[in-house]
């Protein structure tokens, strides 16, 4: 389930997708979610980018995405990027248009976020509410030598980060866009500032929050499922 010199969780067979997870989580948080898109007929590649580099930069995590879509070999593939993972795989798919034939993102930053004492609420509260199977994985990493580095580091690229030029650069790929209306991390409206620039498809989905494909992991499976069939409908 978990190869290569870095940890890699592989699962399934069949069509292939790269999936890349949130901020401080790593893949394991969402093996309900990735072992029920294999169900799908999905093989899932999940690499770890909680450690990329020296100290975590989002260059060192493209590189590592690109070793796993190079060690697939040639044709189209389905990325997906939560939150964190969201903007990495928009990075990518800018860089890379050749290799992705359908690019989902969920609750994803990419929009600039200001600082202040609102947002600052917004994060306690939601860490406060994230759910208890992530916190033992989360603080795993923060207690190693490098995680409070890697995790600040994260962080402020996400929080900082402007990909609407890279969003417009995927409007030849085919894009989803996909938000809990209920994520108090990252507003609703962001969802709509990304998949304009995109040209994407956008579905906003009632009741949930940000951290719903850990939530609902066949609900996350069966919308992306059906998202990835973008492909088909764009051809």
């Amino acid at each position: 389930m978990t190869s290569r010199a870095r940890d890699v969780v592989d699962v399934g067979g069949g069509d292939h997708l790269i999936f890349l997870h949130g901020w401080g989580l790593g893949p394991k948080p969402y093996l309900p979610a990735l072992r029920a898109l294999a169900a799908r007929g999905f093989r899932v590649l999940a690499p770890d980018l909680r450690s990329c580099g020296e100290v975590w930069t989002a260059e060192g995590c493209m590189q590592v995405i690109e070793e796993v879509r190079r060690d697939l070999g040639e044709g189209g593939l389905v990325v997906v990027g939560h939150s964190l993972g969201g903007g990495l795989a928009l990075r990518h798919a800018a860089a890379h248009p050749e290799h992705v034939a359908c690019l989902v993102i969920v609750d994803s930053v990419g929009v600039p976020q200001t600082p202040n004492v609102r947002r600052l609420h917004a994060f306690l509260r939601y860490a406060g509410t994230c759910p208890v199977s992530c916190l033992g994985n989360f603080l795993s990493h923060l207690v190693t030598p490098r995680g409070l580095a890697d995790l600040t580091a994260a962080a402020i690229w996400a929080s900082r980060v402007d990909l609407l030029d890279e969003a417009s650069a995927c409007r030849r790929t085919a894009t989803t866009v996909l938000w809990g209306a209920e994520d108090r991390l990252l507003p609703v409206s962001d969802a709509g500032r990304l998949a304009a620039a995109a040209g994407a498809e956008l579905r906003i989905l009632d009741r949930f929050d940000h951290d719903w494909p850990l939530r609902h992991p066949e609900i996350f499976a069966d919308v992306i499922a059906a998202a990835a069939a973008c492909e088909a409908r764009a051809a």
